[in-house]
């Protein structure tokens, strides 16, 4: 199996870099050039000047695509996240939701087990037929 190289993997990237690498270096051999002739007093001519502007513009469309190629790539890493976690989220809702169906069930078989055994177990000592358990009767 042949292994990957940084070009199969990333193409754009590797042209971009290819674009940036020749433009830097004629982006030298220019800037050499209008220093040499600095320094010995001729003025640069203007052709030489026109292709510092096309260099410099090169490099900065590079830079830029460089950013957006990173960036979109970026954002479409957090966009598959978000929505990994988003399914997560909504099974673990599903299941709180469950849950909490489950205990409320729970409560309600406690609540009326409570009931049977008060009824069951509280006793009740009648005197003259009234009951301790009768709380109407006898309160104004």
């Amino acid at each position: 199996m042949p292994q990957s190289t940084f070009v199969s993997r990333h193409p754009i990237v590797a042209i971009i870099a290819m674009a940036v690498g020749f433009a830097g270096g004629a982006g030298v051999v220019a800037f050499g050039y209008i220093t040499v002739l600095s320094s010995q007093g001729l003025a640069p001519r203007s052709d030489a000047l026109a292709i510092m502007a096309v260099i410099t513009g090169l490099l900065l469309t590079s830079g830029v695509v460089v950013v957006y190629v990173r960036q979109s790539t970026a954002l479409e890493n957090g966009l598959a996240t978000l929505k990994e976690q988003s399914t997560l989220r909504s099974g673990e809702l599903e299941a709180l939701q469950k849950q909490t169906a489950s205990l409320e069930s729970g409560v309600n078989v406690l609540v009326e087990q409570q009931r049977a055994l008060r009824a069951l177990y509280t006793p009740a000592p009648e005197i003259d037929r009234l009951r301790t358990t009768d709380r109407g009767v006898g309160q104004t």
